[in-house]
């Protein structure tokens, strides 16, 4: 029974590497570690994505407001697989063409934009899809496996690029080395979908479900569990309220703002100037501190459940390491960010706000995916809205603070 469930673990996380950050992850390396980029860069590429997750967020919700059925596990099955083959040639299209069209690289904006596109419809289906069909515990790997390119893109991201000014060799090899996950990933999908590798139930267990209410509905007693819907096809659990929404904060603070600012803050810590070798390095340590605790988190949700009084004190824990990036982003107390223990704690504050996303996210969609005292049906609408929130937010978020790193209006200012 371990093996068997250590085979579904591994080949969950390799689907989550195809249909996950890796062409997202892939530019912002190019961003970080190519010499014809900037800074800016950074703060445009978390732009476009706060406008594709903001505009496909929305229609979205017009889809759900339209649709009055929600799409089958089939059609959601052949929609996961088609986001893991778009992975695949979205990489593909970066390592042959990224340096087509400098310097607007119209190649990068598209793989950018595409990227995005790729991770909205994950948490929009995928995530959900695997949350209520395949149990709460296979989301964890799935979520893991989608921030695996966080992890490995930022490591081999440090090796390319060591001290911040030299790359030891081109790009385009690391491009094309990161396509070997989301290659997997799509195998493996098509293998769980053929032999329905952990799957838990399906939609004659929602048609079961909906065939009891209607008779129950016949009965004068009420539903033990209240249920509230603030749009058309967003079913909304009370209980399960406070995890949707710690958990989609949770997203907000990653990849709304911290993802947008971190590199300038970085560059705020340097003691010489903007364009400094310190600031780079801290740039470089504190995005792969981030982007491999994030990886982490998603990893130790799985292990057990949280409670939920740990639950906020950690939701808590992660706007105040935000709190402190964005001090040393406005340039309070510069003196102590450029020392080098206020550096550390900058590195260790970037490192805190990723893990928890990681844990807190990927933890609240277990937690909605297993709480049995919640009918199938309801749980994952709770997943869908929990995944669609937390990318609305985040494109909000990325519009706003990725706007204002790439006009100029928020930047370094030397010492």
């Amino acid at each position: 029974m371990a093996a068997k469930h250590l085979a579904q673990y591994i080949a969950f996380f390799f689907v989550g590497s195809a249909i996950g950050y890796f062409p997202v992850d892939a530019v912002l390396n190019l961003a970080t570690n190519e010499p014809a980029f900037g800074a800016s860069w950074i703060g445009k590429v978390f732009l476009i994505g706060g406008i594709v997750a903001l505009s496909g967020g929305f229609l979205y919700l017009i889809y759900l407001q339209a649709r009055s059925r929600r799409p089958s596990l089939r059609q959601e099955q052949i929609i996961v697989g088609v986001l893991a083959t778009a992975c695949v040639a979205c990489l593909l299209l970066l390592t042959t063409s990224w340096q087509v069209g400098a310097p607007a690289y119209p190649v990068v904006i598209v793989a950018t934009a595409l990227g995005y596109m790729i991770m909205n419809c994950t948490y929009f289906v995928g995530l959900p899809m695997i949350a209520t069909f395949y149990g709460g515990w296979l989301v964890a790997p799935a979520r893991t496996g989608t921030d695996i390119s966080l992890l490995i893109s930022n490591v081999l991201g440090q090796a390319q690029n060591p001290n911040g000014s030299q790359n030891m060799f081109p790009s385009w090899v690391l491009l094309l080395g990161y396509m070997v996950f989301p290659l997997a990933g799509l195998v493996a999908w098509i293998f769980i979908v053929r032999f329905q590798i952990g799957q838990a139930s399906g939609d004659e267990d929602l048609e079961q479900e909906d065939s009891a209410q209607d008779v129950e509905s016949l009965s004068p007693q009420k539903s033990e569990v209240p249920t509230h819907s603030a749009v058309a096809g967003f079913a909304f659990p009370g209980k399960l309220h406070v995890l949707v929404i710690l958990g989609s904060l949770a997203e907000f603070c990653q990849w709304g703002v911290l993802a947008s600012l971190s590199f300038i803050g970085a560059e705020m810590t340097d003691p010489v100037s903007c364009s400094g070798a310190q600031g780079k390095f801290v740039a470089r340590t504190s995005t792969t501190a981030n982007r491999v605790m994030l990886c982490v988190g998603s990893i130790l949700s799985s292990l057990v459940k949280c409670p939920r009084g740990i639950f906020f004190l950690l939701s808590a824990l992660q706007w105040l390491a935000l709190v402190l990036v964005l001090l040393a982003v406005s340039g309070s107390a510069r003196e102590f960010w450029m020392t080098r223990f206020g550096q550390n704690v900058y590195i260790i504050s970037n490192a805190v706000v990723g893990g928890l996303e990681g844990y807190i996210l990927t933890m609240a969609f277990r937690l909605v995916g297993d709480d049995q005292s919640v009918v199938l049906k309801d749980r994952k609408t709770a997943s869908s809205l929990l995944g669609c929130l937390g990318i609305v937010l985040s494109g909000m978020g990325g519009i706003v603070f990725g706007h204002l790193a790439d006009s100029g209006l928020v930047s370094c200012t030397d010492v």
